[in-house]
């Protein structure tokens, strides 16, 4: 903390130029005001406090600026405690334990300098309010140092979310187009393996480090037949030329129905199903540093989609007399 001189003559003749009749008229319904023009009441005098909330003037709330139980720094490098017995916090761009003043100077104080105080209030570390320099202005919804609030992980893991690079699914089909399925037929379903990956993303802000981790939990089939919606717990196993029947795949679809007939019955041989396939993520968040919370979850998020057609039509039996 600046320390407080002796030069109180020289303070008392600088502040006493600036004393005005008005602030006479108000020092009038005071029963002590200092050189200032503080009224020094009890309730601006710091007083001992229990619980170590806040101080009964106004003080800045009770935290550990230092993150942890360490205490705090003075600028000379001792570890003091963060809170004083009175209740206020350790502000280390001041060098001291400051408070907010619950009876402010008078409007035509020199305290205020070039301020007014509609736009903000006075604080101090001197409980005598003697030292100019150890008085400063904060201005509304401004901080008054210390500890800065908490990041709100949750929000920022949401921000998060729209950032990441989420993969749009590549939709394959076997049979494929211009080829035809056919009613009956497990018709495979696959998206590119190397697809089927976590997704992460970070930022850093306020002090916290928020990570989001996004794990692919499923892919989401409409095979676009207005009832069948089907769900693989991976990418899928690519078709390759030259399988067999015997072949098997963790993803495919039986269809019930003719592509080729529409809802009215009419029969249209190039009519096909709009199939669309999407990833969707299992998404987390945790965040290290000056957080609101360590962790948490953000549930499912389905990522964007693509689409194919395919012609779903019925084998022909030829009989042969």
């Amino acid at each position: 903390m600046r320390r407080i001189v002796s030069s109180g003559l020289a303070i008392f003749l600088w502040f006493g130029l600036s004393w005005s009749i008005s602030d006479t008229a108000w020092a009038a319904s005071c029963s002590r005001v200092g050189r200032l023009g503080i009224c020094l009441s009890g309730s601006t005098t710091p007083s001992p406090t229990s619980g170590g909330s806040t101080g009964s003037d106004g003080g800045v709330p009770v935290s550990d600026s230092s993150g942890g139980s360490g205490g705090c720094q003075e600028q000379a490098g001792r570890t003091i405690p963060c809170q004083n017995e009175y209740g206020y916090t350790w502000l280390s761009g001041h060098n001291c334990y400051g408070f907010q003043l619950s009876t402010q100077p008078s409007a035509n104080s020199p305290l205020w300098k070039e301020n007014k105080p509609s736009e903000g209030s006075i604080w101090s570390c001197d409980p005598t309010i003697s030292i100019p320099e150890n008085t400063w202005f904060v201005a509304n919804g401004g901080a008054a140092e210390g500890p800065p609030p908490a990041v709100n992980a949750a929000a920022v893991a949401q921000e998060l979310l729209r950032r990441a690079p989420f993969e749009v699914a590549q939709v394959h089909t076997a049979p494929a187009a211009p080829n035809k399925t056919y009613v009956g037929l497990d018709t495979w379903l696959w998206i590119p393996a190397g697809q089927w990956h976590d997704v992460g993303v970070s930022l850093t802000t306020g002090g916290a480090t928020v990570q989001l981790i996004a794990r692919p939990s499923r892919v989401a089939w409409d095979m676009g037949d207005g009832t069948g919606r089907t769900n693989c717990t991976d990418a899928g196993r690519p078709w390759v030329n030259g399988m067999g029947d015997s072949e098997r795949t963790s993803c495919s679809y039986n269809y019930q129905r003719l592509s080729t007939v529409g809802s009215s019955g009419g029969y249209d041989p190039g009519r096909a199903f709009n199939i669309t396939g999407g990833l969707h993520y299992e998404v987390s968040w945790t965040c290290a540093g000056n957080c609101s919370a360590p962790e948490g979850d953000l549930g499912e998020y389905p990522a964007p989609t693509s689409s194919a057609d395919l012609v779903v039509t019925e084998r022909q039996s030829v009989v042969v007399n």
